[in-house]
């Protein structure tokens, strides 16, 4: 498994919002299922927080299940705010905690600063969790997202746990993205199929993975910052880019259901656009090449669409920088006849 829901963020009255105590009842700050306004996931729903003129210091919490974090290298948050803000202020601070940790306890130092630069626009925030204690990675029950502004919106949506693998995390995104269609009244299955492997039952999407190479164009060489808390952060190298090529084929008995098939995937994938995988935007588009670059070198009786998704591998994370915290200056006066 390369990803899990944390919380959907889809059910407000999961949390709770409180003052700096940690128990009165916060008149500074709400919380609002928000199904207007949402990110990429099949609910279509998030939630919106209303922060007041005296939210500083005011927290939303909820308390889980026991949800075990070991088999994962990150957490995402997806963010947004409907109006700009002064970039790289800090919205949130985000805290974890377990029974056997919880949030509070001053051995749990564990946190994330939470910002976001773009408005009316879906951001997934990462978080490293290779420094979360192990008492909480086992055993997560406890979330905090403490506020750091006043009068301001967001929507949150979608916390997720990933480890990520650049193939098949496309593969579920193309399959998440299609599982939608319907022919008739009855769901189409999809698959992304391996070789000579059975396609899917009629009316279905035979998927195939046809290609995958470097795609130099796309490089970024400046490392970027995230995992920010009140002592530094992490510098993150973007990992090495390729574009991987998807031909989707029509599974039909009829050339009815075909043409069904044939419009639903290109009113559901754009010609040129972006693709949500996990919350990360990834750029997708429609391929229209001749005859002998198509796979099997032709064209053929059955309808091939060819899709192309920018990828990349993980992202490297370095170690923690730590900011400067003071400057001592030392002179020395020399004084002449």
């Amino acid at each position: 498994m390369s990803v899990l829901v944390v919380d959907a963020m889809n059910d407000a009255a999961k949390w709770s919002a409180v003052s700096p105590d940690g128990v009165t009842p916060s008149n500074e700050l709400t919380v609002a299922d928000d199904e207007v306004t949402f990110a990429a996931g099949a609910d279509r729903v998030s939630t919106r927080v209303t922060a007041g003129d005296g939210a500083v210091g005011h927290s939303i919490r909820r308390t889980t299940d026991a949800v075990d974090l070991t088999d994962f290298t990150e957490l995402r948050l997806s963010i947004r705010l409907p109006r700009p803000r002064a970039s790289g202020r800090f919205l949130f601070e985000l805290r974890l905690g377990s029974a056997a940790l919880p949030i509070g306890d001053g051995a749990n130092r564990w946190h994330r600063l939470i910002t976001a630069d773009s408005a009316k626009r879906w951001e997934a925030v990462h978080f490293t969790i290779d420094d979360l204690p192990e008492k909480i990675a086992t055993a997560l029950t406890q979330i905090q997202i403490r506020c750091l502004q006043p009068s301001f919106e967001a929507n949150l949506d979608d916390i997720v746990a990933a480890r990520p693998q650049m193939l098949l995390d496309c593969d579920r995104a193309v399959v998440a993205a299609l599982g939608k269609i319907t022919v008739g009244d009855a769901a189409v299955p999809v698959a992304v199929t391996p070789g000579d492997a059975a396609a899917p039952v009629a009316p279905g999407l035979n998927i195939r993975q046809v290609d995958a190479h470097y795609a130099p164009h796309r490089v970024v060489d400046a490392p970027a910052r995230r995992d920010y808390t009140a002592e530094g952060f992490r510098e993150v190298l973007a990992g090495t880019p390729y574009d991987v090529d998807y031909a989707v084929t029509p599974v039909a008995d009829s050339r009815a259901d075909q043409a069904a098939l044939l419009e639903a995937v290109l009113t559901t994938l754009p010609p040129d656009g972006e693709l949500v995988v996990d919350g990360e935007y990834l750029p997708i588009r429609l391929l229209s090449p001749a005859g002998p670059d198509r796979p099997g070198g032709a064209a053929t009786e059955v309808p091939v669409l060819l899709y192309r998704i920018g990828a990349r591998c993980p992202a490297v994370v370095k170690p923690p920088v730590r900011e400067v915290q003071r400057i001592d200056i030392g002179t020395e006066v020399m004084v002449t006849a």
